[in-house]
């Protein structure tokens, strides 16, 4: 089920009934590409490249169950990608190049411009986009969106939100219902509620991640940018690094300042959110699921991030869906894509797994808070206005790559943000110099 799709792998794939099958017909010609006589159905097979996660499968499941009812000649069968996101995209690159490649993709958000350069995501038809445009927010239509044509449904959105420890901020003396606003009230807050100092801290007041995509949230809210991408992630001329320009280099400074001048946070291995050893962490709001799961009697609540503009400026994450171009099987392909993405379905899968959706209908539904009314509903008091994504790049991935190691370093004190930027800003600049 996990094993890695390469040029030359068969790839393992679960039906319905859970029965292991092997396939090397992805994207390859065959009957089922052949438009059916009139008035006659012609059976259809659809493989489905999904994530390797267990939480998802059950649901992925039912809802290939109830399809067989809806459309009883297609037949979809779920191909289990490789874990690790780096592993995932080179898979699908590989698979594709082999011709082994699923009909149905998922996708993470920076691969959509690598993607759709390749040509391996088909834009959406006219029928899908006015589905997309109709029930999706202005900041959903985007995430799946590249230079102005959509390619993808933004099925489950991740958002990010400031995640604190009510009884850490008690003993504090800090008011559990009053979470920092301010990036002045957060460093506050993270230097009152460190426990101890460098390698003896216990309770770390901020626990950072090293993942652009975390640091972005810090130099959104500063009003910066990271390769002078607009706030939809469109690039703009020149392309280049703009991580050093005072706003974005200010939010990579607070990181140091909290690592290595306060000392209120570590790299050692120890404190932890769920354990109750973290004042603060920037979390996904996937996580309200899994602390109900395993740190059920934590007292912690949820907040807008703090930021230095008028309105907290979050920004769309997360896993899409779309058709392979390669595929015989687009129209039935986007069919089914269409289907799933009701909102009754999505419901079920939000539901199900604490996710996040762009659909209008879901939002307005009492049922998109179910996994926990109180935490949620942050997440979707923020959601109508965000627009922000990750910068819309084909070299995304290698400019991550070549950052996220130094910033690893930077919290641990062994550069400074502006030697951070020295070493970064050659290298990413030469990529963006490739950027069609």
């Amino acid at each position: 089920m996990g094993r890695r799709i390469t040029r030359r792998t068969v790839v393992r794939v679960t039906g319905v009934a859970g029965a292991a099958t092997m396939f090397l017909v992805g994207c390859q010609p065959g009957r089922a590409g052949v438009p059916a006589p009139r008035g006659e159905a012609q059976p259809v097979k659809l493989i489905f490249g999904r994530r390797s996660s267990a939480a998802e499968l059950p649901v992925l499941q039912k809802y290939i169950a109830t399809y067989r009812q809806v459309a009883p000649h297609v037949t979809v069968e779920l191909a289990s990608l490789p874990s690790g996101l780096q592993e995932m995209r080179q898979g699908l690159i590989a698979a594709f190049a082999g011709g082994t490649g699923p009909d149905v993709l998922i996708s993470d958000g920076p691969w959509l411009p690598e993607f759709a350069n390749k040509g391996l995501l088909d834009a959406m038809p006219e029928r899908i986009s006015r589905d997309l445009k109709a029930n999706f927010t202005e900041g959903g239509q985007r995430y799946g969106t590249y230079q102005g044509v959509s390619y993808v449904y933004p099925y489950e959105t991740v958002i990010h939100g400031l995640y604190y420890n009510r009884s850490l901020f008690a003993q504090a003396g800090l008011d559990p219902d009053k979470p920092p606003k301010t990036f002045a009230e957060f460093r506050d807050y993270v230097r009152r509620t460190v426990k101890g100092e460098g390698a003896e801290v216990s309770v770390a007041g901020f626990l950072g991640n090293n993942r652009l995509l975390y640091l972005e949230n810090f130099v959104y809210n500063n009003g910066g940018r990271v390769i002078n991408e607009d706030e939809y992630g469109n690039l703009r001329k020149p392309y280049k690094v703009t991580l050093g320009e005072p706003s974005a280099l200010a939010a990579l400074q607070l990181h140091y300042d909290l690592y290595n001048t306060d000392r209120s946070a570590t790299t050692k291995v120890g404190p932890d959110f769920q354990q109750g050893t973290v004042a603060m962490q920037v979390l996904t709001n996937g996580n309200v699921g899994t602390i109900k799961q395993r740190a059920p009697t934590l007292e912690y609540g949820v907040a807008p991030l703090p930021t230095q503009l008028s309105f907290p400026a979050h920004q769309l994450g997360g896993w899409s869906w779309g058709v392979a171009k390669p595929s015989a099987r687009r129209d039935p392909a986007w069919t089914l894509l269409q289907w799933l993405n009701t909102k009754e379905n999505i419901l079920q899968y939000v539901e199900t797994l604490a996710a996040v959706s762009t659909h209008k209908g879901v939002i307005a539904d009492p049922r998109a808070l179910a996994a926990d009314v109180e935490r949620m509903k942050v997440f979707y008091q923020v959601l109508p206005r965000i627009t922000h994504v990750r910068p819309k790049a084909v070299v995304w991935s290698e400019v991550e790559a070549l950052t996220e190691p130094e910033v690893l370093r930077m919290f641990a004190g062994e550069v400074t943000p502006r030697q951070l930027l020295d070493k970064i800003e050659g290298p990413i600049n030469a990529l963006l110099d490739k950027e069609p």
